[in-house]
């Protein structure tokens, strides 16, 4: 674990690990959570090269908050599993549109379904991060999306940035 001095607090930096999300439930659950802990950085991986040429964006590590993994938990009410997964279903998306809502940001869609709804992630990329060390891809928030049309109206929309090949998975394009 690094620290770094950023904002007045002591800023940590984690890696995503599979027991993270219980541990996260745990201090929710017991005295709370702690604003430095909410404050610490989890890193959970890197997009592969095929997303990064995609995105003319470079290699850099994507990262989070355990606040924004609590609200994921808490709010958006998303298993520990698929939490803990991150890294394997948003970080290898299907498909990337640029946000409808957010300038500068993407979303990407995942091939995790929760709930039969597709699990989409939004990003901010190429971001300062906020223990002053080099930028990041920071993830804002991750949940469920109703598939009403909503993908299909966003590339009507001209918001499609990359899509993966049908019948070829991202590990194979990765090669």
């Amino acid at each position: 674990m690094s620290t770094a001095t950023g904002f007045g607090t002591r800023v940590h930096r984690i890696h995503m690990a599979p027991d993270l999300p219980g541990f996260i439930e745990q201090q929710r659950d017991g005295k709370g959570y702690t604003r430095e802990f909410l404050g610490v950085e989890v890193q959970i991986g890197r997009f592969s090269r095929v997303v990064l040429s995609a995105l003319n964006a470079p290699d850099l590590a994507v990262v989070t908050t355990v606040n924004v993994l609590a609200k994921l938990l808490d709010k958006h009410k998303l298993m520990r599993r698929v939490v803990a997964g991150l890294a394997n279903s948003v970080l290898k998306p299907i498909a990337i549109y640029k946000s409808a809502s957010t300038s500068g940001s993407i979303v990407v869609l995942s091939a995790e379904i929760v709930g039969e709804r597709p699990l989409i992630g939004s990003f901010v990329l190429n971001k300062a991060s906020a223990s002053g060390r080099q930028n990041v891809h920071w993830m804002t928030s991750a949940y469920p999306k109703e598939n009403d049309g909503k993908f299909a109206q966003w590339e009507r929309d001209g918001l499609l940035l990359w899509k993966a090949h049908p019948g070829t998975s991202l590990q194979q394009e990765a090669r």
